[in-house]
């Protein structure tokens, strides 16, 4: 296994291929992750999470880039749109997505808003509050 840069998933996943490892995706994996920090820590970490890793995007900014660093709110909603979406088709866990829809929806927002500092100012001491 390769060592990547930074603790960030895409540039890990970015490593594993470089060294020429097959990733795959499979929604057949039921996977239940429990976080529990209460929602002022997690809305912090969201936060963080969005300006870390656009701060390290900014340096190779692309069209969808600037769309995420200058319509936060767009991108929230369509991002809470598209959970719902995949949460039908995932009868197990549909209920409760639809009950936490919108937390859902805070925890994007936060995360795309967090984007946009990132991408206008860089990552700051985001990283620092990420573990």
């Amino acid at each position: 296994v390769p060592h990547a840069d930074t603790v960030l998933e895409f540039r890990y996943v970015d490593a594993l291929r470089r060294a020429g490892e097959q990733i795959v995706a499979s929604d057949q994996m039921l996977v239940t992750h429990y976080q529990c920090t209460g929602i002022r820590r997690t809305s912090k970490l969201f936060f963080h999470n969005g300006r870390a890793i656009a701060g390290v995007r900014r340096q190779r900014m692309g069209p969808l880039d600037w769309l995420r660093a200058g319509a936060p709110i767009l991108m929230a909603g369509y991002r809470t749109m598209r959970t719902l979406r995949i949460a039908r088709s995932k009868p197990a866990i549909e209920p409760i997505v639809v009950r936490s829809s919108v937390h859902i929806a805070l925890l994007h927002t936060l995360h795309a808003m967090g984007e946009s500092v990132g991408y206008l100012g860089g990552p700051g001491d985001s990283p620092s509050h990420l573990h």
